[in-house]
Order: structure tokens, then C-alpha cells, then sequence
């Protein structure tokens, strides 16, 4: 099986590269990359069987997170994807196992989980890990889903729009965008606007 390791912090590449060769079960790393320009770069060239790869990493015109993920899956149908990721937000974790990755993990648990994950997705199977599921789980109790006004100010808003436009383009008040805006983004556990674009990427 041919593998292709992706992170742009070289210690996590090198550490990840070092423990699946020294297991030595029949996989090949083959290619490396510390952005997402190297990575599609070199999924254009390469024939890889797996991919283990960052969630975010520095690009210049290239997408990344939800957007890069799907990209990959459109244009390289029999790639198998494990996302390492230090995500713990838990809207966002829980919209990547949505997309429909084949294995996920976070960057803390590569050491015990790294070669269980492999084993599973080369055999056909997904792999969430237990830290990951316990994240979802811990927002299904705690969290809920924003109103559809709510949404819809956040699509809007990922949109590019400011929330000053959103209330002319709604009709509402900006202290109602604003308070939706807020309220969505408490009910989702989105703490940063950028999370905001990555929910709504990992929507569409």
C-alpha cells in the first residue's frame, strides 16, 4: 500500500513517518508534504493508496479543512483519507466525519492509534477514534442547532457579507444579526469567525 503523509509541522510528519515504518506491515510512505499546493501536486503525479494528511495547512490558492478534503475525494476517487487534526471543536469535528472520510484521529493520539487506523481503512472500514467520538458525543448533549434565521445569517455571513449588509438583505435590525450571529455560533461552540466559513464549507 502506498501511503502519502501531509503536515505542514515537519516533527509530526517525521514522528508519524518513523512509527508506521518501524511497524513495517506493508506500507510504503512514498511521498511527503508540508502544504496543500505540495499535496495536490503531487497527488497529480503519484498513484497513492492512502493518504494521512492535516486538516489545515498553509496554501496560497488552494483550499483547505472541509474544502480540501472534498476536493481530494472528487478528483481522486480510490484514495483512502486519515485526517490528523489538533481540532476540538466539535460542530467542525463532527461535520469532517459527516464528509465521509475513512479514518480520523487527533494529532495527540497518532502514538496509539495510528497503526489501528491504517489496519481498518486498508481493510475496507472507517475509524473514528475514541477521543474524536467523545467530542461528538459531549456536543450532542451539550450543544443544539441553530434556527433557520440563525443559519441563514451564518451562510450569509460566510458569504462575505458584513452584518450591517445582512440586516439591509434580511430587513432585520443589526443588533437581530448581530444576536443571531452570536447565538448561532454559541449554539454550533464556534468560538472564531473562520470557524463560521468552515461550517458552513462543511455544509455544502
Amino acid at each position: 500500500m502506498k501511503v502519502m503523509i501531509a503536515d505542514d509541522h515537519p516533527i509530526v510528519l517525521s514522528g508519524v513517518k518513523a512509527l508506521i515504518e518501524n511497524q513495517n506491515k506493508g506500507f510504503k510512505i512514498i511521498a511527503e508534504a508540508t502544504s496543500v499546493e505540495a499535496l495536490f501536486k503531487t497527488l497529480s503525479k503519484e498513484k497513492i493508496d492512502i493518504l494521512i494528511t492535516d486538516y489545515s495547512m498553509p496554501n496560497n490558492d488552494y483550499v483547505d479543512g472541509i474544502a480540501m478534503i472534498n476536493k481530494i475525494k472528487r478528483e481522486h476517487h480510490n484514495i483512502k483519507i486519515i485526517v490528523l487534526t489538533q481540532m476540538t471543536n466539535t460542530a467542525l469535528l463532527n461535520s469532517l466525519v459527516r464528509s465521509g472520510i475513512d479514518g480520523v484521529l487527533l494529532k495527540k493520539d497518532v502514538l496509539t492509534d495510528i497503526h489501528h487506523v491504517i489496519s481498518v481503512v486498508k481493510n475496507g472500514g472507517k475509524y473514528i477514534s475514541p477521543s474524536v467520538s467523545n467530542l461528538i458525543l459531549s456536543r450532542q448533549r451539550t450543544l443544539t442547532e441553530p434556527s433557520p434565521k440563525e443559519l441563514e445569517v451564518l451562510r450569509l455571513f460566510s458569504s462575505g457579507m458584513s452584518v450591517s449588509k445582512i440586516a439591509i438583505h434580511t430587513n432585520r435590525s443589526i443588533k437581530t444579526i448581530s444576536t443571531q450571529k452570536k447565538q448561532a455560533m454559541i449554539k454550533l461552540g464556534l468560538e472564531h469567525d473562520s470557524e463560521i466559513y468552515e461550517y458552513i464549507k462543511s455544509l455544502d
